[in-house]
């Protein structure tokens, strides 16, 4: 009597999986990882955000509407040091920490690849104590392509503020291919019940242009703010 042995799945069963999906995305933001080049800067965008989010009730009533009881992923969330010109300490900004815990967000992640992104414990359990759950995610798992190949469809609201050309130009190609994988990785993220939400990032949200999207803009003080809800899914690739 012969015996029919069960290895497992195939290859071609594996691929079906989400897990093996997972494991695919995360492999190729790897790859683009090693091979993009960032500049740090010291400018500080989301001091503008937090700005209109106090002093301007139609955005902040937007903002609350979609950061409420959510995950909010702060991208590039950057740094505040002692001075701009020798960097001291480095502090997570606590501008968009700020307004996920006065909207009501249930968990705010701060990502940036800068190693010396940091978090103070008394920091955290401030906010914490106000009920909002605070994670940062520094240096090389504070990649933003690498970071958000790891999380679930559908999943977070996701600020991403200043990413320019000054931070990742564009017109290196191994830099373009990481900004049009990031657009995809941001998609997903969102899925249909998050939305994106920046200034200064035109370069990520024109990316974003060959996803089904809703996109409105807000304006204060000369500054303006987009809100990206994305009509559809997109397939995970």
């Amino acid at each position: 009597m012969s015996v029919e042995q069960n290895n497992g799945p195939s290859e071609a069963e594996m691929i079906e999986t989400g897990e093996n999906n997972r494991e695919n995305r995360v492999k190729m933001a790897k790859e683009l990882a090693d091979k993009v080049e960032v500049s740090f800067d010291p400018r500080t965008y989301s001091e503008q955000m937090i700005q209109a989010y106090f002093s301007n009730q139609e955005f902040r009533e937007e903002m609350d509407k979609y950061l409420k009881n959510k995950t909010v992923i702060d991208l590039g969330c950057g740094i505040i040091a002692d001075t701009f010109d020798e960097y001291g300490p480095f502090h997570i900004p606590w501008f968009v920490v700020s307004i996920a815990s006065q909207s009501g967000a249930s968990k705010y992640i701060g990502v940036d690849k800068n190693p010396n992104v940091v978090c103070d414990p008394s920091f955290k359990k401030n906010y914490e104590d106000k009920g909002i759950e605070i994670e940062v995610k520094g240096g090389e798992e504070g990649d933003m392509l690498v970071f958000l190949s790891e999380q679930e469809n559908d999943s977070a609201n996701i600020i991403i503020n200043g990413i320019d050309r000054s931070i990742i130009d564009p017109s290196i190609s191994a830099n373009r291919e990481y900004l049009e994988r990031l657009a995809n990785e941001l998609s997903r993220v969102v899925g249909k019940n998050h939305v994106v939400i920046g200034m200064g990032a035109e370069m990520i949200f024109h990316n974003l242009e060959d996803v089904s999207m809703d996109t409105e803009n807000m304006e204060h003080d000369g500054r303006k703010f987009s809100f990206v809800q994305i009509a559809t899914n997109k397939e995970e690739k």
